[in-house]
């Protein structure tokens, strides 16, 4: 028999950081042992376990955000990238971006960690720190992190250790910050419908805004600096967007000189040498000729997806597209770029757990897939159930899942069935077909749980 233990995560401060001190290490050793598999570290038929959400290239390595893992892939030869090791992570992987065998990660509401990547097969967590706010952009000028954290808004971070970051500042803007660029002693931050932030940030212990440019009737997503000009990507109200040039040669006075004006909404872009890379949506890839700030021009596009991310090296575009994966790009003629290869993803994984020779993933909405991974080069679908339909669709979340002995342990949410929580254990005589053996209601909505001998360990929210 499971005995059930609540840690109700509205009352008890000491209990959540316990729980999640356990929840940090548990993820470490998960991330060793699944790097270390007999298979070695071949990508499982190009199958991210998440919707992709950010990428980073570095030499030939790409690290991608997919759902709440890190994945570092051998891109040596882009038409086939290999697998070399993954961290799974309790929030969600919004942005990465590596320096010096370090990879500072946007956790969304975990916060902001820090990872050792001198190995890729054996990825290390160094230190995790909570910040205000949701971390979803990241930017680095050492020794500092300037940190894009929604309602949290700007956040500055000393990394010079990075076993102890420690909160420097934070200043709170409109809206919440998306996304966050720095030069020198120049900082912007990228808030939505509440405008484009600039702020002197020559003294880190008290950045001071400098200007704020109207941007009424526009989405600004993304903004990067470069010189005397910001690039910010944009969204227009209902439809449409583009790209604006700012001339910020004075911060405290920017002015637009150029703005090229499309039929897509623009999310985030890379600048790469005269060009803007942009991640379109559903317009998927844009090229845009920055030679001219005055005279931005479309040099080319890729429409074959949904893009919601981008970054550029080595005239490859690495174009994270959510639930339709990764693709890799040719931009080596920006006229007429071209798709290498697309690495496919799952919809929505919310956790994911290995054990012999399957993968168990609950997913958003609620439900359970169970992969078999035996031919690691054609992985198939065992098992695949969702738990809640209503109103013609599939509906709740899948918080959690875990393996312990013969069993499997799931958590899960719904909005329906007047707000249904559930503790849910099956069998696995036949791993690769779960057996339901009992559904525990919950009081209140799972955050977190973990299975010891008998007794199941639930961190629930407030009742």
């Amino acid at each position: 028999m499971i005995k059930i233990a609540y840690i109700n995560m509205g009352e008890s401060v000491r209990a959540q950081r316990i729980l999640c001190v356990c929840l940090i290490l548990f993820v470490f050793l998960t991330s060793i042992a699944y790097a270390q598999n007999d298979y070695g570290f071949r990508v499982l038929s190009r199958v991210l376990p998440g919707e992709a959400h950010a990428s980073f290239e570095a030499g030939n390595l790409c690290y991608v955000g997919a759902g709440n893992v890190l994945q570092v892939y051998d891109i040596t030869n882009p038409a086939a990238p290999v697998l070399l090791g993954q961290l799974p992570l309790k929030g969600q992987v919004e942005d990465v971006v590596v320096i010096d065998n370090l990879a500072y990660i946007a956790n969304g509401v975990k916060g902001m960690i820090i990872a050792d990547i001198s190995a890729p097969t054996q990825i290390q967590i160094l230190s995790q720190l909570a910040l205000p706010g949701e971390v979803i952009g990241v930017t680095i000028i050492a020794p500092y992190a300037y940190v894009a954290a929604l309602d949290g808004g700007l956040v500055i971070v000393d990394i010079t250790n990075p076993l102890l970051p420690a909160l420097v500042s934070f200043v709170v803007v409109n809206q919440g910050a998306i996304t966050v660029d720095a030069s020198g002693s120049l900082a912007c931050a990228s808030c939505g419908y509440g405008g484009l932030y600039f702020f002197d940030i020559s003294n880190p212990n008290s950045p001071t805004q400098l200007s704020l440019v109207d941007t009424t009737g526009t989405w600004v997503y993304d903004t990067q600096i470069r010189g005397n000009y910001a690039y910010m990507a944009y969204a227009l109200d209902p439809d449409g967007g583009g790209l604006k040039i700012i001339n910020i040669a004075n911060p405290s006075a920017p002015h637009v000189v150029g703005n090229l004006i499309t039929s897509y909404s623009f999310d985030r872009l890379d600048l790469n040498g005269n060009y803007a890379y942009i991640a379109a949506e559903d317009g998927g890839l844009i090229i845009v000729n920055i030679t001219s700030p005055s005279n931005p021009t479309t040099a080319g596009a890729w429409h074959g997806g949904y893009g919601g991310n981008v970054s550029v090296l080595n005239n490859r575009a690495y174009l994270a597209g959510v639930e339709q994966g990764l693709r890799i790009i040719s931009a080596t003629n920006p006229a007429s770029p071209q798709l290498m290869i697309t690495v496919p993803t799952f919809s929505a994984c919310q956790d994911v757990e290995k054990a012999g020779n399957y993968v168990y993933i609950v997913e958003k909405p609620s439900g359970i897939k169970v992969i078999n991974l035996q031919n690691m080069s054609a992985p198939v679908t065992s098992y695949n159930r969702q738990f809640y339909y209503q109103n013609g669709a599939y509906q709740g979340v899948g918080e959690g899942i875990s393996v312990a002995g013969n069993h499997l342990y799931v958590v899960d949410y719904s909005d329906i069935n007047g707000g249904q929580n559930d503790f849910r254990v099956y069998g696995l005589t036949n791993p690769a077909q779960p057996d339901s053996q009992g559904i525990y209601i919950l009081s209140s909505s799972p955050r977190g749980h973990k299975v010891r001998a008998d007794i199941a360990y639930i961190a629930t929210g407030p009742t």
